[in-house]
């Protein structure tokens, strides 16, 4: 769920690691940008074009109505600030793949990120487990009374 846009977000990298376990995983990518022509030519030379969707642009509704049905959600970033749709992924208890670090990003390593997805398929029970913590995570911290109460208690500290 994200732009089109491979060169930071990091999408021909995932068409790259699903290709090194071609038939283990499907790919559907929600969403639109300049890089479409060049993942789809790129999925078409890997031989994995049965394996992956261009879902296109699709509403917030569809995505909230749609999102706990997908197995695990993957932001391949090269780089990437706090990233919405993690969140929003965690919040529909799924397993979340992003690296350790600033921001959610792969940090380019194809072998990583195939060898990670092998990990979550053949440990899904855990993962499972983690998407129920990081469910109560993201309630915790980002939902909107919680934090509009920090924003009022910070603002309560400054003095007119």
């Amino acid at each position: 769920v994200s732009r089109l846009e491979h060169l930071k977000k990091g999408q021909d990298l995932l068409l790259e690691a699903v290709a090194r376990i071609k038939g283990q995983v499907t790919i559907d990518f929600i969403g639109e940008g300049t890089s479409l022509d060049y993942l789809k030519a790129k999925a078409n030379k890997l031989k994995i074009e049965n394996y992956v969707h261009f879902l296109g642009k699709k509403t917030q509704k569809y995505i909230s109505e749609h999102l706990s049905n997908y197995d695990l959600f993957v932001q391949p970033s090269r780089w990437e600030g706090f990233g919405l749709t993690v969140a929003e992924a965690m919040a529909a208890r799924l397993p979340v793949l992003v690296s350790e670090g600033q921001g959610p990003a792969i940090n380019g390593n194809i072998n990583d990120l195939k060898e990670k997805i092998e990990y979550i398929i053949s440990h899904y029970d855990t993962a499972i487990q983690k998407a129920e913590n990081a469910l109560k995570y993201v309630c915790n911290t980002y939902d909107v009374s919680i934090t509009a109460n920090k924003y009022l208690k910070e603002y309560s500290k400054i003095k007119p």
